[in-house]
């Protein structure tokens, strides 16, 4: 990392070698150099609790597919940062319009609904 380094992207689990990041201690060490830490954690939702705010990760991503559910990608992130992102949908479509800003267009309701289900598979 240099001074320059805006965004550390990192994977939270190896899903070739099952190794684990220490994503506390990863994000403490971006923080701490001024940095916003992004992980992405495909391999790691599906086995283990996801506490973002206990890693305290800027922002969180894997696709709920991993996980029992639909093909559809979540995204974490801290609100004043999802804030600062510009929108994806249309260009009159305010900062504020958290998180629809960053969809690419309407959702698919079908899919997000199948969502519901993960949680009471999980559950069980």
């Amino acid at each position: 990392m240099s001074e320059r380094t805006k965004l550390v992207c990192v994977t939270h689990c190896s899903n070739l070698l099952g190794s684990i990041n220490p994503i506390r201690e990863i994000a403490d060490f971006v923080h701490a150099r001024g940095a916003r830490i992004c992980v992405d954690a495909v391999a790691y939702a599906p086995h283990r609790a996801v506490d973002v705010q206990a890693f305290d990760v800027d922002y969180y991503v894997f696709s709920l597919y991993k996980t029992y559910g639909p093909h559809y990608a979540l995204m974490y992130g801290k609100y004043d940062l999802l804030l600062e992102l510009d929108p994806l949908y249309h260009y009159f479509y305010g900062r504020d319009k958290v998180p629809g800003k960053l969809e690419p267009g309407n959702p698919n309701y079908e899919l997000a609904y199948a969502t519901c289900g993960i949680v009471d598979y999980l559950v069980a």
